[in-house]
C-alpha cells in the first residue's frame, strides 16, 4: 500500500482482499471481484455499469467454482489506480467505493461516470441517506434493493450504521487497520464467544472477570479474526461497533431525547452483520433515568435483547456484576456470563514480546529478554491484588516511559527491578532486602527491646516469607504477637514498618480493644446488606487496597470479642478479609502485628484510662490471652523489655535529630551538641520509666525548653549548643558575631521556687 491513505472501510475491504490472494503480491481476478461482491453486493452495483449484478456474480461464482481465477493483479497496481481515481475528485483518503472501481476497471467491467458513483441515493422509506463510513459519501439504505433486481437469497446486504459510527468504534475496521495490538491466547474463551454469537437465542455474550485479566482484548481478538475470515460462515463480514454508556446519553438534556437516538440506534444494531460491545455494562443500568423517569438504557435495550434482534457483548467486573446488574434479572438474563481468568504468564510474556518489538521500530529502545520475564515475574509476586496482562504491561511501560525520559537506549532487569520498588515500596533486589532485615535485627535489640532470639526468629521469618519461598505464601509474611509496658508494642510495629517498607510507609491500625460486641465483627467485614453504609467500604479496606505491603497493627486483639477475633484468625490463616460485599481484601503481602495486654486485663477492663503501672503478662502467656483459634496463628511471640533504657543512638535519631532539623528549617538555628549530651539524656530519661513515649514527654518537658530559652525572642541568635555542667544541661546561644551566653533554665527555675 505505500503511503496511501484510506478510510476505515477501505482498510477493512483492502485486507479482505489481500487475505483473499495466494501470491504474496498480488490477487487473481476474479477472486478480488468475488470478495468484494460478497461482502459489498449493493456498493458493487451502484459502481459497476452492467444491466444485471447478481447475474454478473453468478457467473464470477461459476468461474471460481470451475477453478478460474483470472488473471493476477498485484496489489500495487490496484492501490495506485484507487488513489488516482481518489486525487481526480479531489480527495486524499481512498474509499471502499475508489478500490471497487478501481478493482472493475482492471477486470474489464464498465464503471459508473464518478458524478453518479458518489452521487447520493435517498432512502425511500426514510426520506434521508445513510452514511457507510466516516468521511464517505453517503450511499444506500440497508434495505434499499441492489441494483439490478432482487437481493441473492442468504445474501447479507452492507449494512450501514451512520449513528453507531458517530457513537462509538468500529473495531472490525480498526483492526483492518492494523491499529489494534496483537491478541496473544484467549483461544479458549473467544470461541466461547464466537460459539455464543452462532446460537439462535441468547446470543449474547457477557465476560466477567476481574479488571485487568483482558475482557477488551478478547473482543479485539475476534475482530482480528473477522478481518482474517478464521470464523463461521455466519459470522463472516461482521462488524463490532465498541460503545460507551456515557457516549450514549451524552447531551440527551431534553425529555424523550435519549429514547429517540436509543430508538435509531437499535435500529441500525438489528442490522444483519451488526455487534454491539458494551464494555462496563453495568454503567447502562440507571444510565440517562433523570427525575422520576425509570426508562435508563439497560430498559430501552431490553425489548430488542428478549426479540433476540440484537446482537450485544458485555463486559464487567464480578464486583459490578454482582452490584448492579444481578439486581436486574430481566436485563441480566438476556446474556450468556462467561468467566474470563487471568492470562498465564507465559501468554503475558508473548505480549510484552510484541510491546518490545514495538518500541524498538518506533523509538530505537532495545529490551532484555530477561527484563521482559522479570516483568512478569516480579508483578505476579509484588503485586497479587491486580491480574495479568495489566500489571505486567504497566510496568514495562513504565520502565519504557523512564527510559525516554531519560534517554536511553536499553531496558534492562535493573530498570524493571526500579520501577516495581517505586510502586510498591519494597526492595525487589535480594541483596538490599538482606540489608534492611540485617539492620532490623539490630535495631529490634537497640531501639525495640526485644532479646536477641527474638528478634533473631522474627527476622529469620521475614527472610523466607520476603520472598516467596514458605509453604503458604497467600498468608501473611509475618503475624507477631507482641507485649511490654506502654505503648512500647506499638514502637516495635511502627519500627518494623519502617525498616522494612520505609519511613514514608505508614502504619495500617485497627484498633480492636473496642470491638466487644458480636456484632463488631461489621468494624472488620463491613456492614450487611440493607444496612447503612453496606455500600460505602471501610477505611480498613482502603488503605489496604492502596498499600498492599505494609504493616498492619491490631491494637489489643486480645480484648476483642472472641467472634471478632474467630474473623481475624480466619483472615489471618486465608490471607484475605472477605467482605460483605463479596470482595477479598487480601492481607497476603502484610506483616501483621496484634498487640495483647492480658487476659486479666480484658476481663478486668476499667472504664476510662488504663492504667499504666498494671502487670506484666507472664512470660510465655502470650498465646493463652487470645482465643485458640487466634493464637494458632501467630508465628512469633515477642515481649518488649526496656527496663535497660533507651539506647544514646535512639536519643539522637528520634530526638535530638528531628528537633535540630525543626529548628533549623523553622528559625534558621543550628542546635548542636557535644559527644556526651546522648548518653546523659539515655540515662536521666530512663529514671521514669523506659517506655519510649515516656522518654519522648520527658525530652519535650525537660530539653526543648532549654533550647527555647536560649533562642529567645531574639533574632541574632544563629547556633545553640547543648553541653553538660556537672548534673546539669547548659544551652549557649550564639549570635550572628560569634558572641556566646550561657542559660542555665533549669538552675534559674530552681533560683524561682526557692524564692
Amino acid at each position: 500500500m505505500g503511503d496511501i491513505e484510506m478510510s476505515a472501510g477501505a482498510a477493512l475491504l483492502w485486507q479482505r482482499i489481500r487475505s483473499a490472494g495466494k501470491q504474496p503480491g498480488g490477487v487473481p481476478l476474479n477472486l478480488a471481484l468475488n470478495v468484494m461482491i460478497d461482502a459489498y453486493m449493493q456498493l458493487f452495483g451502484e459502481v459497476v455499469l452492467i444491466p444485471d449484478v447478481h447475474a454478473f456474480r453468478r457467473e464470477v461464482e461459476e468461474k471460481a467454482a470451475r477453478g478460474e481465477e483470472g488473471t493476477p493483479i498485484s496489489f500495487d497496481d490496484l492501490a495506485c489506480l484507487a488513489q488516482q481515481l481518489a486525487d481526480e475528485r479531489g480527495q486524499s483518503k481512498v474509499f471502499e467505493r475508489d478500490l471497487v472501481a478501481a478493482a472493475a476497471t482492471l477486470a474489464g467491467v464498465p464503471i459508473r461516470p464518478p458524478a453518479d458513483i458518489w452521487q447520493p441515493v435517498p432512502n425511500p422509506s426514510a426520506g434521508s441517506a445513510y452514511v457507510s463510513e466516516k468521511g464517505d459519501r453517503p450511499t444506500a439504505p440497508p434495505a434499499a434493493a441492489a441494483v439490478g433486481g432482487t437481493p441473492t437469497p442468504g445474501w447479507k446486504p452492507y449494512a450501514a450504521a451512520p449513528m453507531l459510527e458517530s457513537l462509538g468504534r468500529d473495531l472490525t475496521a480498526e483492526a483492518a487497520s492494523g491499529t489494534l495490538a496483537r491478541v496473544v491466547g484467549r483461544d479458549e474463551e473467544t470461541q466461547l464467544v464466537i460459539e455464543t454469537l452462532c446460537r439462535d437465542t441468547k446470543r449474547n455474550p457477557l465476560l466477567l472477570g476481574p479488571a485487568g485479566v483482558g475482557k477488551t482484548a478478547i473482543i479485539e481478538g475476534l475482530a482480528q479474526r473477522l478481518v482474517r475470515g478464521e470464523v463461521p460462515k455466519g459470522l463472516r463480514n461482521l462488524r463490532i461497533f465498541a460503545l460507551q454508556a456515557t457516549d450514549l446519553v451524552q447531551g440527551m438534556g431534553l425529555v424523550g431525547a435519549l429514547e429517540e437516538r436509543m430508538k435509531k440506534l437499535i435500529a441500525e444494531a438489528e442490522q444483519p452483520g451488526i455487534v454491539l460491545f458494551l464494555d462496563e455494562i453495568h454503567a447502562v443500568v440507571g444510565a440517562g433515568a433523570g427525575g422520576k423517569s425509570s426508562n435508563d438504557v439497560a430498559n430501552i435495550l431490553k425489548p430488542a435483547l428478549a426479540r433476540g434482534a440484537l446482537a450485544c457483548i458485555g463486559a464487567t467486573t464480578d464486583d459490578e456484576y454482582t452490584r448492579y446488574l444481578a439486581g436486574d434479572a430481566a436485563f441480566e438474563r438476556r446474556f450468556q456470563p462467561l468467566r474470563v481468568q487471568e492470562l498465564a504468564r507465559d501468554a503475558t510474556l508473548e505480549i510484552l514480546r510484541g510491546l518490545a518489538q514495538r518500541a524498538g521500530e518506533k523509538d530505537g529502545i532495545a529490551v532484555d529478554e530477561a527484563a521482559l520475564e522479570g516483568a512478569v515475574s516480579l508483578t505476579a509476586r509484588f503485586m497479587r491484588n491486580r491480574y495479568l496482562p495489566d500489571k505486567a504491561i504497566d510496568i514495562f511501560q513504565h520502565a519504557l516511559a523512564k527510559a525516554r525520559v531519560a534517554g536511553r537506549s536499553e531496558i534492562g532487569v535493573p530498570e524493571i527491578h526500579e520501577v516495581v520498588r517505586r510502586l510498591v515500596s519494597v526492595p525487589v533486589d535480594g541483596q538490599e532486602l538482606t540489608q534492611r532485615l540485617d539492620r532490623l535485627e539490630e535495631a529490634l535489640q537497640r531501639r525495640g527491646g526485644l532479646d536477641r532470639g527474638t528478634a533473631h526468629q522474627l527476622v529469620q521469618r521475614l527472610r523466607v516469607t520476603m520472598r516467596s519461598m514458605d509453604l503458604h505464601p497467600s498468608r501473611p509474611n509475618l503475624v507477631v504477637a507482641v507485649s511490654g509496658p506502654g505503648n512500647a508494642p506499638i514502637a516495635v510495629a511502627r519500627l518494623i514498618s519502617e525498616l522494612v517498607f520505609g519511613p514514608e510507609t505508614p502504619v495500617i491500625e485497627q484498633d480492636m480493644a473496642i470491638l466487644q460486641h458480636p456484632s463488631d465483627v461489621s468494624r472488620l467485614v463491613g456492614t450487611a446488606p440493607g444496612y447503612v453504609g453496606y455500600d460505602q467500604p471501610l477505611q480498613l479496606h482502603l488503605e489496604l487496597s492502596q498499600r498492599p505491603w505494609s504493616v498492619v497493627l491490631f491494637r489489643g486483639a486480645d480484648q476483642a470479642h472472641p467472634a471478632v477475633q474467630a474473623v481475624l484468625a480466619q483472615a489471618l490463616s486465608q490471607g484475605y478479609l472477605l467482605a460483605s460485599s463479596g470482595k477479598k481484601v487480601y492481607l497476603s503481602d502484610t506483616i501483621c502485628v496484634l498487640t495483647v495486654a492480658g487476659r486479666e486485663a480484658s476481663r478486668n477492663r476499667p472504664i476510662g484510662f488504663v492504667p499504666s503501672d498494671r502487670p506484666p503478662i507472664p512470660i510465655g502467656e502470650e498465646r493463652a490471652t487470645l482465643e485458640p483459634e487466634l493464637a494458632d496463628c501467630i508465628d512469633v511471640v515477642c515481649r518488649v523489655n526496656l527496663e535497660a533504657g533507651v539506647e544514646p543512638e535512639w536519643i539522637v535519631e528520634y530526638l535530638l535529630g528531628p528537633m535540630a532539623l525543626h529548628f533549623r528549617q523553622e528559625y534558621n538555628v543550628k542546635v548542636t551538641w557535644e559527644h556526651e549530651v546522648p548518653s546523659w539524656l539515655a540515662t536521666e530519661s530512663g529514671q521514669g520509666g523506659a517506655d519510649a513515649r515516656h522518654v519522648e514527654t520527658w525530652f519535650e518537658a525537660e530539653v526543648v525548653p532549654v533550647v527555647v530559652a536560649a533562642v529567645g525572642d531574639r533574632d541574632t541568635v544563629r547556633e545553640v549548643r547543648l553541653r553538660l555542667d556537672g548534673k546539669s544541661l547548659l544551652a549557649d546561644s550564639i549570635d550572628a558575631n560569634g558572641a556566646v551566653g550561657a542559660m542555665d533554665p533549669t538552675e534559674h527555675k530552681d533560683g524561682e521556687d526557692e524564692s
